[in-house]
């Protein structure tokens, strides 16, 4: 398992860092798929305590009705700033639920670029470049999502930053 991660991180380096041409990431892919462990990837036995948790339904929906909840409590907020905040973390939790990408590409999402209408829906479309797994991927927010991001963006102007281009 040890060889095999060190032939990813070869591949990310020549790939991300060194930007060899395709033909040569490609044979150190063709490298990496022979080190590959027999039994597959996985999960850690840390990561294995984390989600034990949501072996319970109950715990599941809690989480799942978090976002809706939490835009119930800043909508009942007077302090305007505080509502900003409630709804932007039902936001960010309904965005993490939804879509499953990762902390990282959730701080970073840019309006201009990550968040994309198109005939009335809305996707999060991250380039290859922006993933861990170097794959671009594009996914449909479902319409409570949408509801989030478009009353969060009615708050946005609250914070300081605001006018920038990230979502967050």
């Amino acid at each position: 398992g040890y060889v095999y991660k060190m032939a990813i991180q070869m591949r990310h380096v020549a790939r991300s860092l060194l930007k060899l041409e395709p033909v040569l990431v490609d044979a150190i892919d063709k490298i990496a798929a022979r080190l590959a462990p027999r039994n597959g990837r996985a999960m850690g036995q840390r990561n294995h305590i984390r989600l034990a948790p949501f072996d319970d339904a109950a715990v599941v929906q809690r989480l799942l009705r978090f976002p809706e909840e939490e835009y119930g409590r800043a909508l009942a907020l007077k302090n305007p700033v505080r509502r900003a905040k409630g709804i932007e973390r039902a936001l960010a939790i309904s965005l993490l639920i939804f879509t499953g990408i990762r902390v990282k590409n959730l701080r970073s999402l840019r309006l201009d670029r990550n968040v994309v209408r198109r005939s009335g829906r809305v996707f999060v479309s991250l380039a290859d470049g922006e993933m861990k797994t170097g794959n671009a991927i594009e996914l449909e927010l479902p319409e409570e999502t949408i509801r989030l991001l478009d009353t969060f963006l009615e708050h946005r102007h609250r914070f300081a930053g605001a006018n920038g281009p990230f979502l967050f």
